[in-house]
């Protein structure tokens, strides 16, 4: 597709984030379907590297930032947008830091408190558990009976181009430093996310991106609305780590060194 072929020639770090924004937005603007998907998930996890702090005194520090914290583009967010990220197990969190051995990393536990389903979108989970064999993943509207017959008149091939790109900007790894080749996926959690009504999604699901050990084990991490974090998502434990190893595919040894003895209602940590 030509508006795909556009995009990838874009020099993301010569051009605003707009115009990225209005590129993205023209893509899938009435030629791209979806599936939504809800989840029960009791559990996420959010880690943070200590980096020469003792220990963390309040959840606030391992809460998202203030919005003047944020001056990089993250994976799904451009600078000054709050975006609750976590991850599905304790481990993916841990390895999504890209963590060096001898490194200590706070984990925290946050129970989900809702009484329905998490609304969420998905781009790269479904590619990630065909790639590896995995199965239970989430359904494409392509390989859907009711999906298949609506996008024929849609463009079957090309949804399916522009899922393909999607779920392959998702995926892409970003190296320190060059943080502006994120600008086409915050441009997708612009869209796909932000600017959804608050009342049908609350997140988006999409694979771990941390290393191959995570990957072929179906590692998923979900980017939450802040708003929707704020009310549902509630610490449970908290506890440090020291990475002790980093293995040739990505994952790692560590040993738990402290856990806090109780969170406080008003987020103080007592160690």
């Amino acid at each position: 597709m030509k508006k795909i072929k556009d995009i990838k020639k874009i020099k993301l770090e010569k051009v605003p984030f707009n115009y990225v924004l209005s590129k993205i937005e023209s893509l899938i603007d009435n030629s791209f379907v979806s599936f939504t998907h809800n989840a029960s998930i009791n559990w996420a996890y959010r880690a943070r590297k200590n980096d020469g702090k003792d220990l963390f005194a309040h959840t606030k520090e391992l809460w998202y930032p203030p919005k003047e914290k944020i001056i990089q583009y993250g994976r799904l967010n451009k600078p000054r947008n709050q975006i609750f990220y976590v991850a599905e197990t304790e481990g993916v969190s841990v390895l999504e830091l890209k963590p060096k051995a001898g490194d200590l990393i706070t984990v925290m536990m946050l129970e989900y408190t809702g009484h329905r389903n998490i609304n969420f979108f998905e781009i790269g989970v479904s590619e990630t558990h065909f790639q590896y064999g995995i199965k239970d993943g989430p359904t494409l509207i392509e390989n859907s009976k009711c999906g298949r017959s609506f996008l024929q008149e849609k463009g079957y091939k090309n949804n399916l181009k522009i899922r393909n790109f999607l779920a392959g900007e998702m995926m892409k790894i970003v190296p320190q430093g060059f943080e502006y080749q994120y600008k086409t996926t915050a441009a997708i959690g612009e869209l796909f996310l932000l600017n959804t009504p608050k009342e049908k999604i609350d997140g988006f699901m999409y694979p771990s991106i941390a290393g191959d050990g995570s990957r072929k084990k179906g590692g998923k991490n979900l980017a939450l609305k802040p708003h929707f974090a704020d009310a549902y998502f509630k610490p449970k434990e908290i506890w440090v780590v020291e990475v002790k190893r980093v293995l040739e595919d990505l994952r790692c040894e560590v040993i738990c060194q402290k856990k806090a003895k109780t969170i406080r209602e008003d987020g103080l940590i007592i160690w």
